[in-house]
């Protein structure tokens, strides 16, 4: 067999090629400390790593929106903790309002103190949160929540969408409450009934919020107490006629009627009565309005004296209701919040996992590689000096 001195070159040559390119993959993957840098390296291994990858890509931006969310949260908490504070603060002024030692002229100071109260709750309930959109206002983040009229009515513009964002693989949580449920849909009265003096009252009759005693029994009928005497009562239902319950009176008595009772203090006069109707929802601001209203003196009563603390104790009780609200949203705000972290945590350890995995299939064994980077250098040289060798096997350099 006869080979000639091209192909031997030939042959040396890409031998040589060979070892520089198993060499240069060797040090680029030194280099960058992965063992698979192209998809040839290791099929199946290139697959899972992409799928990995892109597991963790996902759990970042879950991450993000989680920062989002907590923040938007812990906002909405602080104006929840702000609002609270006000409406305490606001039934406390009504509470001092209250003191029959006061004059008109005191309780109309205490009145304009209150007034402060509501302009704040009206600019908590504007609140902006740092990309300047609005906190309440559902999904119409860039429209002004509530404003105010010139009669003093406030107006809700925005909607009752609720802004979700994902967190986790299925996972969604609310960043937000719209205006509505948290300052509208406040039950008046006690939160099932209220109870209300007619205006046109003599006598000093006060009645209180009342109190459902058996559930099963209260038909959300409305009702009126009617006074046939000052120490005789009777109770109509308003859509039949017919009579609920009746009896004797005392000041400080309790009146019941179906699955209900109602205590009323003072003397009412022979035909005062007090309308005994289901609760509806009423705004915040209309309750601090009332308030108000009761302190200046704007209540008109035959009795001013009764109609001032049926309407001061009407405010406290929607007050009240306005207070169980705020803790009720705050406590749904924690949960969430608490959600969050849960969640938080989990993708912590699955990404701890999922990198672990992702580490075994691309990272570099060092030590195996340095191993094969001498060796493959090693022969390199060989290969070149064999190359070397070989040029000089001529018959010309021996004629």
């Amino acid at each position: 067999m006869r080979i000639s001195t091209l192909e031997i070159q030939r042959q040396a040559v890409a031998a040589i090629n060979d070892r520089q390119v198993e060499l240069a993959t060797t040090q680029s993957r030194l280099a960058s400390g992965q063992r698979v840098q192209t998809p040839s390296d290791d099929p199946a291994a290139a697959e899972r790593i992409l799928t990995l990858r892109e597991q963790l890509n996902g759990n970042t931006q879950f991450s993000r929106n989680a920062n989002l969310a907590t923040n938007r949260l812990q906002l909405e908490e602080t104006v929840l903790t702000n609002a609270t504070a006000i409406i305490q603060g606001v039934r406390e002024r009504a509470v001092q309002g209250a003191n029959a030692s006061l004059s008109a002229a005191d309780r109309r100071f205490v009145a304009a103190d209150v007034e402060q109260s509501l302009d704040a709750l009206l600019a908590l309930a504007n609140t902006r949160d740092a990309n300047g959109e609005y906190l309440f206002a559902g999904n119409r983040t860039l429209t002004e929540p509530f404003t105010r009229g010139a009669d003093g009515t406030v107006t809700y513009n925005g909607d009752q969408d609720q802004r979700e964002l994902l967190i986790g693989p299925g996972r969604r949580i609310a960043v937000g409450d719209d205006g509505v449920e948290v300052f509208q849909r406040i039950p008046n009265g006690n939160g099932t009934f209220r109870v209300t003096d007619d205006p046109g009252n003599t006598g000093s009759g006060v009645a209180g919020g009342g109190s459902v005693v058996d559930p099963g029994a209260y038909d959300a009928a409305d009702y009126t107490i009617t006074f046939t005497a000052p120490d005789a009562f009777e109770v109509v239902n308003d859509a039949s006629g017919a009579v609920a319950a009746s009896g004797t009176f005392e000041p400080g008595d309790t009146v019941a009627f179906q699955g209900i009772q109602v205590r009323i203090q003072g003397q009412p006069a022979t035909g005062d009565a007090f309308a005994v109707t289901p609760s509806t929802s009423q705004d915040l601001f209309t309750t601090v309005q009332n308030t108000i209203d009761a302190l200046r003196g704007d209540v008109t009563t035959a009795n001013p004296d009764g109609g001032f603390n049926n309407a001061i104790g009407r405010s406290l009780a929607e007050l009240d209701q306005a207070l169980e609200n705020m803790l009720d949203t705050r406590a749904q705000v924690g949960a969430r919040l608490s959600t969050i972290d849960d969640e938080e945590n989990i993708l912590r350890d699955v990404n701890l996992f999922t990198e672990s995995a992702l580490s075994q299939l691309e990272d570099l064994d060092f030590a195996r590689a340095a191993s094969d980077f001498n060796l493959q250098l090693t022969a390199l040289q060989a290969a070149q000096q064999a190359f070397t060798r070989i040029q000089g096997l001529s018959l010309f350099n021996f004629l």
